[in-house]
């Protein structure tokens, strides 16, 4: 049965692994028959917030001048990736109750349980309150780099339990759920491990070679 699925993630951040978790989701979701979709959640402020932080990826240390136009450049190369991503008409994200109701709402992957997000920290419908479904489901979803150890208090334990399913995909998240919940939820793969990437093209390097990713 085909089932209209929205996929409520981090989606529009200027980030490799945010873009390609999201898009993996819905086109595996997709490739299973569904009429899956993001639930596309924007706001100018933050459009504004992530490009401030886009712009400055290796705070605390000083962006060199002449980087600048590269990361204005990958900025508007991301824009044009998420503008091809199947998605809802745009609304805030305090209005998705709003939209036309799914058969299920699938809230993950990446780390949107992290209340540490400096942006989407403890926003309440990450934890299901009022989404616009017959079923709401979490799917490899993650704590970040909220630890396990400081334990997860009300609400966001009694949220959590109430979804009607719930995976994570780290240990950390699977230890934070097990002493908050009391039981242990499936540990389940990261869309980008989980689903097939689409064809990259052709490798512009020739041989063997190391490829290093990340900053500072």
């Amino acid at each position: 049965m085909s089932l209209r699925v929205g996929v409520l993630t981090f989606h529009r951040p200027i980030n490799y692994g945010s873009y390609w978790q999201a898009r993996l989701l819905v086109e595996g979701l997709r490739a299973m028959g569904h009429q899956a979709e993001l639930i596309d959640h924007d706001s100018p402020a933050m459009r504004t917030a992530e490009r401030r932080l886009s712009l400055r990826p290796t705070l605390p240390t000083p962006v060199p001048r002449e980087d600048v136009p590269r990361y204005k450049e990958k900025i508007r190369i991301f824009d044009r990736a998420h503008e091809a991503l199947p998605r809802s008409c745009s609304v805030p994200l305090q209005s998705i109750g709003g939209l036309d109701p799914y058969d299920v709402v699938v809230i993950g992957s990446d780390e949107v349980w992290n209340l540490r997000h400096p942006l989407y920290g403890g926003r309440v419908a990450f934890y299901g309150v009022k989404l616009p479904a017959r079923r709401i489901v979490s799917y490899a979803a993650s704590f970040g780099n909220f630890s396990c150890w400081e334990g997860l208090s009300e609400p966001w334990s009694e949220l959590i339990s109430l979804l009607d399913a719930v995976s994570v995909r780290d240990e950390n998240s699977w230890w934070m759920l097990k002493h908050a919940l009391g039981r242990e939820v499936p540990l389940v793969l990261d869309p980008c491990l989980q689903f097939d990437l689409p064809e990259a093209g052709k490798s512009p390097i020739e041989g063997a070679y190391a490829l290093v990713y990340g900053h500072n």
